[in-house]
């Protein structure tokens, strides 16, 4: 994972402090590299289940 919408992460820790910024139902765009290529995705952020 590169990016979670324009914020950078090069961690586990980043990507969750990306995420707690946003609210539930937010559309994030995620930005990934598989394989040497890049993708853009879109997610919806939902609850998180326990």
């Amino acid at each position: 994972m590169l990016a979670i919408d324009e914020d950078a992460v090069a961690s586990p820790q980043s990507v969750v402090e990306a995420i707690v910024r946003k609210q539930i139902g937010d559309a994030v765009r995620v930005t990934i590299l598989r394989k040497g290529e890049k993708f853009e995705l879109q997610a919806v952020l939902g609850k998180m289940r326990r």
